[in-house]
């Protein structure tokens, strides 16, 4: 099934449920411009496998590692609260998407980085990846990374407008500063070094 709809979407061709794809008429084949394809995949273990049966450039994502765990505890992918074993499975997960990157076209850039300053760096991957950079872009990023927030990060719960500053610490709403603590110890304990820096744990 994933082989089918991988296929699907490096190909460019909106099979998908109503449920993923909404809009398909935006897709390519119903385009009478080339547009480029560009797809968003949440399991970064994947990566080893798309790369093996498709050729493409890697824009990779990381973020603040108590983020990381707090999602996938929250979708049943990993126990809650058990933040060695959420440690030990981020360790594995970059170990092996840099073994991957290495050997692709790639570029990583933060999470934390593109919230703080939306414009500047989504003019450097637009960049990267070779896409126009124009009024009408600069336009859609601001008024979907700078929605007028009263609670939280977002302006609704299936909108798409939030406001990027704080999306950034959005794991600090659902932390305690005890998990937090211990989280902080367990991660620089290890052998990851991206999110070393006091900053990112600053309450």
């Amino acid at each position: 099934m994933f082989q089918k709809a991988a296929a699907n979407a490096f190909g460019g061709l909106p099979r998908f449920p109503l449920s993923v794809v909404q809009e398909p008429i935006q897709w390519m084949p119903f385009q009478s411009a080339q547009r480029r394809v560009v797809i968003k995949e949440v399991n970064p273990l994947a990566l080893e496998w798309l790369s093996e049966r498709f050729a493409f450039d890697v824009l990779y994502l990381t973020r603040h590692p108590m983020a990381i765990a707090q999602s996938f505890m929250r979708i049943g992918w990993w126990p809650k609260g058990k933040w060695q074993m959420a440690i030990n499975r981020i360790e594995e997960i970059e170990s092996r998407a840099a073994m991957t990157l290495e050997r692709l076209p790639s570029r990583t850039v933060k999470y934390e980085d593109i919230c703080e300053k939306p414009l500047l760096y989504f003019e450097e991957i637009f960049g990267w990846a070779g896409l126009q950079y124009d009024n009408t872009v600069k336009d859609f990023i601001l008024r979907t990374s700078q929605a007028n927030v009263t609670d939280g990060y977002r302006s609704d719960t299936y909108g798409t407008k939030r406001n990027s500053r704080h999306m950034k610490d959005a794991w600090k709403l659902d932390c305690s500063e005890e998990d937090a603590q211990e989280f902080e110890r367990l991660y620089k304990a290890s052998s990851l070094t991206t999110y070393r820096d006091p900053e990112y744990w600053l309450r």
